[in-house]
């Protein structure tokens, strides 16, 4: 069959030419994505209830949410916080739960304890691909904040959302549509009345309903009953009440009615100045840069009100796309790169131009293969072609070194194609086999590191498996049907050094040979120092996005106003946009009613927007300077993709978190202070933010019930009295030109303002009486806390910091200073954060590991048919390593989940060449050769072929490496780690596995001298 397919090639070209129209068409299909789908089964609920304390949150709505929760199938684990005004229960699901599925659990638990959370509070859902599906942000200034809040919600947002991918588009800022009512408590009083009545009145007074139909004369004519507030006048002249002698009072003899907006807990504003923004969130589905087209297309031909603009302050698609650009760019210049050095090395010929044309094929053929199995292009997938490509070439120089060897023993095209092919055929798929070996273990690691890895084996594992394909089909093909390289042709360039880097290194390994033990020795120090160097190194847990906008997060004292936030919020926005290279500020402060956010009003975000060319960590160093000199306030500076991210998979803010488990509130807080002080003596930690030291200033109001019972007055009619003077209620919309206003009612400004107006706050007696509630209740100013944190049903709280240093020392370090403050035993303490992330990711890496070095050592021993000379390869890979090591501690490269990748990219690919030398060693041995001579002639075989396709590889990877281009330079720790280990590996291979070879020889014969006597035994 094989010999057919090479002497008839039509079936071969044919399916070149299917490979090559489906990677077109895959290409064109694909969604473009920063990351793969990250469908992790992680719900978080979200409620607001304005005015709550973190108490009354805790009781009215984190627990009857978590308990809903806590009875879930397939959970994981529950946390939750709560805090003034807000309160998030983050559910978690065992591995394998589908996100739709995680979602209709959830709605399932909601929906049984509705009924019992606090009127007017709806909980939102959240998961990790919501927060990730936020593709831009737009902000518009210009108008009236009223006017611009319709234009943006009644008439841009429905245009949006009905274009391709859009799931839905939030808008925020401005101001709701409300027609205000400001009550007199004085008025109130003199005529027997509190807001409650007023209420009421205004509810009975707008109405539409039906009234069934009347038949008449062969037809129903239906009856509609109309009594909606349509007008304002209308609504001032409503009557709240009749006097004694029957005259009416109307609404605007007791309260100021005038048109207006609802009063709102946030604000926003852009470059100092009031804003409405409006943020689009697309489709799961949905490729990111078509939809953030399709956003653009639409908004640049819809015509905006006269003397708005319109502005772009985040947009997802803009990095994604200089990522994805710089990707493309790394992977066609490595293609490039590696085609050249073939060329330089094995010259220009049809044979070697063959092989360059594998490159291109084995790419669109993953392309191809990524569609049919629902890959999209992202920073895993592009990342795998761009570490893969270098090693396309490797199969192919493999067999046509091979067929050339056959050729030059006088054998026919025919003949040495199909010899040389057959020959090479076994060790050339144990070598791809044991690199894929590598990635298969990725199926068993779960979480959110598993969505990350599993795109990136599967992508590699297509290249390896294409590569292998073209190499034992389409190279022979050639070698039969072009004409063969001449065997009298010069040698060029790049094959005479390294001819004389093949003799240099030959006398290398006579010399290493000789002196065995300290060669030995001296591999094993310096893999100690690399793996001392390598911890020294930054750690996070994903790479850094280098994007052109930062994100500033401050917060001040918990309680603050929203007034005060905005004063220190704005000194912010002064700060930031005198700062060089900052073209706009974009500025939230607090969080919509009906959003995902979960800041109070004493918390905000910057959204800086850089002009072009501007070096982010430069502006990111120099503001950090300013805001380290501002009193009184905690800021963080990131950038807002990264942010979300980082929040996404860690649950916090920062990078590391210490956590107090324990019962009561008041231990848990007091154990945080003293941890606090503690950690600020533990050198290498830093920052250390303990927002739990602040309380929260409130007001109680005790119910008196004996008052109650004696007035006819029960608590809910007083905590309704207490809500509506005070907080304000929407007690109706009204609407008018298709657009709903809402009707506000609550005391003027002047009455809200102390001890004293809450104390005159009308209450309504079962006998028509309004009485003053500081006859009907206590009130008295008290603290409060200000948050609860809750895991898994238990109270916590966390402190939030960065490492500065080595984090394996530093944590050290904060064990002893935590066990030296003897902490009551009820009090626990735990680590939380990305750096516990990273290390739970770290441990399942080590356990793939293992799982890829035993399926690898399984089937090399298969081939070399021996247990011991696949652990002398696999001695070799902690050298590898070291060489990894050393390029990451040389260029400061963070360690990050890309990083871990690369140590599992690394083990497969080192042990390649391993491989193919000990198989030629082996040959050789059974021609007669001892240990040393046989290992010398593997070397001297091997040299070539193995630094021709380790010179591809990492040829390939200098693009990435370098980080060439603007933007994101997501793929460059990757790509250093394995050019200095494949780098070391090179060196290794030709000079200590042989050393390791030899020195092991005595225990070799010793194994088969056992299973000679086995043999005469049986």
């Amino acid at each position: 069959m094989y010999q057919y397919l090479i002497r008839h090639p039509i079936a071969i070209v044919l399916g070149i030419l299917l490979i090559v129209i489906g990677g077109f068409a895959s290409l064109r299909e694909m969604p473009v994505d920063l990351f793969p789908n990250l469908n992790y089964p992680l719900i978080n609920v979200v409620t607001h209830y304005p005015a709550g304390t973190a108490e009354d949150m805790e009781q009215l709505i984190t627990g009857p949410i978590e308990n809903a929760m806590l009875g879930l199938t397939d959970l994981r684990r529950v946390r939750s916080v709560s805090v003034p005004g807000f309160s998030q229960v983050t559910v978690e699901f065992t591995w394998g739960v589908d996100v739709l599925q995680a979602r209709q659990l959830v709605f399932a638990g909601l929906a049984q304890i509705q009924g019992s959370l606090p009127q007017g509070t709806q909980p939102e859902l959240e998961n990790i691909g919501t927060s990730l599906a936020m593709l831009s942000t737009y902000t518009l200034k210009g108008s009236e904040p009223v006017a611009l809040y319709n234009w943006a919600r009644y008439e841009l947002a429905p245009r949006l959302t009905t274009l391709t991918g859009v799931a839905r588009v939030d808008v925020m800022g401005g101001g709701k549509a409300a027609y205000r009512i400001d009550l007199n408590p004085l008025t109130l009083r003199q005529h027997q009345l509190s807001a409650s009545d007023i209420a009421a009145s205004l509810r009975a007074e707008n109405v539409l309903d039906t009234g069934g139909f009347i038949e008449q004369h062969g037809r129903d004519l239906l009856i509609r009953t109309e009594g909606r507030i349509q007008t304002l006048e209308t609504l001032k002249a409503i009557i709240v009440k009749r006097g004694a002698d029957g005259r009416p009072l109307r609404l605007s003899d007791v309260a100021a009615v005038y048109a207006g907006a609802e009063p709102l807990r946030y604000s926003v504003t852009t470059d100092r100045q009031p804003a409405v923004a409006f943020t689009i969130q697309k489709q799961p589905q949905a490729s990111t840069l078509e939809v953030s087209r399709a956003v653009d297309d639409a908004l640049a031909v819809m015509p905006l009100p006269q003397g708005v603009s319109l502005e772009k302050f985040y947009d997802q698609a803009a990095i994604i796309g200089l990522a994805y650009r710089n990707m493309r760019n790394a992977l066609v210049l490595g293609v490039l790169l590696a085609a050249l050095s073939l060329f330089w090395v094995l010259g220009w010929n049809r044979s070697t131009l063959i092989v360059a044309v594998t490159f291109p094929l084995v790419v669109l053929g993953t392309f191809m293969l990524m569609g049919l199995s629902g890959l999209g292009i992202n920073l895993m997938t592009l990342g795998a072609l761009t570490v893969a490509i270098g090693l396309i070439d490797d199969d192919a120089v493999v067999v046509l070194e091979n067929i050339d060897r056959h050729r030059g023993l006088g054998k026919t095209r025919l003949a040495a194609a199909l010899d040389g092919t057959r020959e090479i055929i076994a060790p050339d798929l144990t070598g791809t086999l044991s690199i894929l070996a590598a990635f298969v273990p990725l199926v068993l690691v779960t979480g959110l590191a598993g969505r990350l890895f599993q795109p990136f084996g599967l992508t590699f594992g297509f290249v390896l498996a294409l590569s292998l394909l073209f190499s034992l089909t389409l190279i022979p093909l050639a070698a039969v049907w072009l004409p063969a390289r001449s065997a009298t042709s010069q040698p060029t360039v790049g094959a005479r050094w390294i001819a004389v880097f093949g003799d240099w290194n030959q006398g290398l390994l006579a010399y290493l040979l000789q002196r065995r033990a300290l060669t030995l020795i001296g591999a094993l120090l310096l893999l100690l120092l690399s793996a001392g160097l390598l911890i020294l190194n930054p750690v996070r847990f994903l790479p850094l996005l280098d994007e052109d906008s930062l994100l500033v997060s401050y917060q001040l004292a918990p309680g603050t106003s929203l007034k005060e936030s905005n004063r220190v919020g704005d000194q912010l926005d002064a700060i930031s946009l005198n700062l060089p290279g900052v073209v706009g500020v974009f500025r939230r402060t607090g969080s919509p009613e009906d959003s995902f956010y979960i800041e109070g009003p004493d918390e905000g975000e910057l959204v800086l927007r850089l002009a072009a060319g501007v070096d982010p960590v430069k502006v990111r160093k120099e503001l950090e300077h300013l805001l380290a000199q501002l009193p009184g306030i905690v800021t963080r500076v990131n950038e807002p993709t990264t942010e979300k991210l980082e929040e996404s998979f860690s649950g916090l803010p920062a990078l590391f978190g210490i956590t107090v488990f324990g019962r009561d509130l008041e231990a848990l807080y007091a154990a945080a202070a003293r941890i606090e002080d503690a950690t600020r003596q533990v050198p290498g930690l830093a920052n250390v933010v303990n927002n739990t030291k602040i309380p929260v200033d409130q007001i109680v109001v005790t119910i008196d019930r004996d008052a109650g019972a004696r007035l006819g007055v029960d608590a809910s009619t007083v905590a309704a009295s207490v809500r509506v003077a005070m907080q304000g209620e929407t007690v109706t919309d009204v609407i008018v030109e298709q657009r709903p206003i809402a009707l506000f009612i609550r005391y003027g400004d002047a009455d809200r303002t102390s001890l004293e107006s809450l104390g005159q706050v009308l209450v309504s007696t079962a006998d028509g009486r309004s009485i003053p509630l500081i006859q009907l209740a206590h009130i008295e100013p008290m603290s409060s806390y200000p948050f609860i944190e809750h895991q898994q049903g238990a109270r916590s709280l966390t402190l939030t910091a960065e490492i500065d240093g080595n984090p394996v020392v530093v944590l050290e370090r904060l064990g002893q200073a935590i066990d030296a403050l003897n902490l009551p035993e009820e009090i626990q303490v735990g680590y939380t954060g990305q750096y516990q992330q990273l290390l739970d990711t770290g441990v399942q890496v080590l356990w793939v590991l293992v799982a890829a070095i035993a399926l690898m050592y399984g089937i090399m021993a298969m081939q070399l048919g021996s247990l011991l000379d696949p652990a002398v390869v696999l001695t070799k890979l902690p050298m590898d390593f070291m060489g990894a090591a050393l390029a990451l501690f040389i260029t400061r490269q963070p360690l990050d989940v890309t990083v871990l990748i690369g140590f599992i990219t690394l083990v497969g690919v080192s042990m390649d060449n391993g491989i193919m030398l000990l198989t030629f060693t082996r040959d050789y041995r059974r021609q007669g050769m001892d240990a040393d001579a046989a290992v010398r002639m593997a070397v001297k075989v091997r040299t070539r072929p193995m630094l021709l396709s380790n010179l591809t590889t990492l040829m390939a990877l200098i693009p990435a490496a370098l980080g060439i281009g603007a933007g994101p330079q997501l793929l460059q720790p990757l790509a250093i780690m394995l050019f200095g280990g494949l780098t070391a590996g090179t060196l290794l291979n030709l000079n200590l596995l042989p050393v390791i070879y030899v020195a092991t020889e005595r225990w070799r014969r010793a194994m088969d001298s056992k299973s000679e006597t086995e043999g005469a035994e049986k």
